[in-house]
This record gives structure tokens, C-alpha cells and sequence, in this order.
């Protein structure tokens, strides 16, 4: 019996998946964009690209994921200043999936920020 009902939810899920219904796509669907306009655009039905709301120093496993926690928007900001600051094309924001923020070099090292005084800039 408990096979059964397992079995079932199964299908249940797949067919959930599987009939996701038509996907929006507006470009390129008026008269003049035409076929080829929305050609270029992808294959309709295909997922949008998730875009990086906080630039090209933004990056990690909690950006964009529906599944890991929320991450703080005022600590993501006030890392950018400070890198933007303090160490311009040296270090990156790095927001893992539990919602932490670290200022990281580009190899993915955790990087300390320090004043003239020694104290940490960006510690929270």
C-alpha cells in the first residue's frame, strides 16, 4: 500500500513538472519582430537566465536560489562600498547558501578589510 501511494506521488510530481504550461515571451512576438525576433531570443519555453541584481562583484550559492536562505541586502551593499573602496578589482562578495556574506579575493579565500588603526571593516 505504501509502495502504491509512493508511486504515485511520484507521477503526480513528474506530471507536475513536466506540464509547466506555456512560457511568457514577449520579445520579438509583435509585427515587426516577426519570427526571427523571437528566434534569436531562445527556444520558447525555455527558463529565464536568473540576473545578478547586485553586479559583477556578486557572486555565490545564496544569489539567486529560491532553496537557500535569504541573505541580508544592507550587508551585500555595504561589502560592495567597502571593496569599491578599499579594494577595487582586488576582492569579491561572496553570499553562501545559509545567507553569509564574505568579502573573498578571486580565488575564493576569505579576504579581511582593515583601516589605518587595524580594525576590520566588515565584520558583523
Amino acid at each position: 500500500m505504501k509502495t502504491a501511494i509512493v508511486f504515485l506521488v511520484c507521477i503526480g510530481v513528474a506530471a507536475a513538472q513536466h506540464g509547466a504550461g506555456p512560457a511568457i515571451n514577449t520579445i520579438g512576438a509583435g509585427a515587426a519582430g516577426g519570427a526571427a525576433g523571437g528566434a534569436a531570443v531562445g527556444a520558447p519555453g525555455a527558463p529565464a537566465v536568473p540576473v545578478n541584481p547586485y553586479g559583477p562583484m556578486v557572486y555565490g550559492m545564496g544569489l539567486n536560489n529560491r532553496f537557500a536562505m535569504p541573505h541580508n541586502t544592507y550587508a551585500v551593499r555595504h561589502a560592495l562600498t567597502l571593496i569599491n573602496r578599499y579594494a577595487p578589482k582586488k576582492a569579491l562578495v561572496r553570499i553562501d547558501a545559509d545567507g553569509e556574506t564574505v568579502i573573498t579575493n578571486r580565488f575564493g579565500e576569505e579576504v579581511e578589510l582593515t583601516d589605518s588603526f587595524g580594525n576590520e571593516l566588515f565584520d558583523y
